[in-house]
């Protein structure tokens, strides 16, 4: 005797009763799915497909456009036009750095106590006085061989005659110095700027920099920061004599130089009539007529 197998369904069987075993095994398969929840995941699926997506509002960066760049001036600093002035105004020393010795360092002057200039030991002031010694409390300016303290703050000394009074303003026709009659330091320092520099108490020579006529001060064989240690052979260990002898240049003359650069001696020719010839060409390019257009 034979058995049939749900599985196995003879080709014989009559219409009705294939039907009906597929449609068995139809409805055991729906029954499996509905059993492991597979219903219920495709339905939430389809729920959340159709809302809207919640957007993380710590994640979302707005872009916004950037605002029009303005265009600011820089503040001006206050006191730099002093010397133009309508009324005399007080020089104010806001602060010192002296050096090794009261003829180096830095000073910082001005009308204003915010915003003070920085100058050097031996620097020329809109006024025409010059910063002669550095201390850590005042300053010595000199003019036409007078000296007057000017104190930190205002501190100090303040009983001064009225011509020293007026080497401490500047600006107004009060202290409008009369013209100075040119020099031969004034014309050395248009060529190159002499620094003393000193060794302890004792001077070592003159460390310098280019003046206003920058070309000359090459031409001459310098570079800036050479210091001069001698002149002819002579040491420059005493100030006056030193400048008396750097002065020789302008004269014309041609000088030996021992300098140090980087460290390293050396003797170089300085040709003094580079500057006698450069001073004859300023002296022609001031007094010669204007020329005439072409008609």
């Amino acid at each position: 005797m034979s058995t049939t197998t749900i599985n196995h369904i003879p080709s014989n069987a009559p219409w009705f009763k294939r039907w009906f075993t597929r449609f068995g095994l139809l409805a055991l398969t729906l029954a499996i799915f509905w059993l492991a929840g597979v219903p219920n995941l495709l339905w939430q699926w389809a729920h959340h497909q159709g809302k809207p997506k919640q957007v993380d509002q710590a994640s979302v960066q707005v872009v916004t456009a950037p605002a029009p760049a303005v265009s600011v001036a820089p503040p001006q600093p206050k006191g730099n036009d002093s010397s133009i002035s309508k009324v005399p105004l007080p020089l104010l020393l806001t602060g010192t750095m002296p050096g090794r010795n009261h003829k180096e360092g830095l000073a910082f002057i001005g009308v204003n106590r915010d915003s003070p200039q920085t100058y050097q030991a031996d620097a020329l002031l809109a006024n025409g006085v010059r910063i002669a010694e550095i201390y850590k409390d005042h300053v010595v300016l000199e003019r036409d061989h007078q000296h007057v303290n000017l104190y930190l703050d205002g501190t100090g000394e303040h009983k001064v005659s009225p011509q020293l009074a007026a080497m401490m303003t500047v600006g107004g026709e009060a202290s409008v110095p009369a013209p100075i009659k040119t020099t031969h330091r004034d014309v050395l320092t248009d060529y190159l700027r002499p620094s003393p520099v000193y060794d302890g108490e004792v001077l070592k020579g003159y460390q310098v920099y280019a003046g206003q006529q920058a070309g000359v001060f090459s031409q001459l064989g310098l570079e800036a920061g050479d210091v001069i240690t001698a002149i002819n052979g002579a040491p420059l260990n005493e100030p006056q004599s030193a400048i008396q002898q750097l002065q020789q240049l302008t004269e014309g003359a041609a000088l030996s130089a021992t300098i140090e650069r980087k460290g390293q001696s050396q003797t170089i020719s300085l040709d003094g009539s580079l500057i006698t010839k450069d001073q004859e060409r300023q002296h022609s390019a001031i007094n010669s007529p204007p020329s005439m257009p072409p008609m």
